[in-house]
């Protein structure tokens, strides 16, 4: 998978975002000595927001680009933006903007580089998808219809 992760320039902060299709997405952030970190699950839809490794705010968020978490901690009042953009076009990334008391600390930017057919986490997981719901469905088949016919020869057996 091909990766660009860009910060906008904070003292404390380094570039430590991580995504992926199956771990979700994670975004880490340092305020006054509080590690806070954002996970975003691709499976579940579900946000999470922790300070110092400790879930403060945790959202689903199913259908909507932007979505924010607010919550208070050692008495600063916190504010994470996450957004997702050009989810439909090749200029895919997602962004998550740390606010404390209103002031902007640090932008964390994920993007996508598209290869020359599309996305290639993408066509990777289409494919092992593709397998896996053809392997399930031969196996139902062949399950059921050996169910189906020696089921029914167990049960005229045993009422005759």
């Amino acid at each position: 998978m091909n990766t660009n992760i860009s910060t906008n320039n904070a003292e404390e902060n380094t570039p430590m975002s991580q995504v992926s299709m199956r771990k979700g997405f994670w975004f880490y952030f340092k305020h006054k000595g509080n590690d806070i970190s954002v996970h975003g699950s691709g499976l579940t839809a579900t946000e999470t927001v922790y300070v110092n490794n400790h879930p403060v705010s945790i959202k689903r968020n199913f259908i909507h680009f932007i979505s924010k978490h607010s919550f208070v901690h050692d008495g600063v009042s916190y504010d994470v933006e996450i957004n997702v953009k050009g989810i439909f076009s090749k200029d895919r990334n997602m962004s998550v903007t740390l606010f404390a008391d209103g002031e902007l600390v640090n932008v964390e930017t994920y993007a996508f580089k598209p290869n020359k057919g599309g996305l290639e986490f993408v066509k990777e997981d289409a494919w092992k998808i593709i397998l896996a719901f053809s392997g399930l469905v031969a196996i139902g088949y062949f399950v059921g219809y050996f169910v189906g016919v020696y089921g029914t020869k167990f049960f005229m057996y045993l009422f005759n």
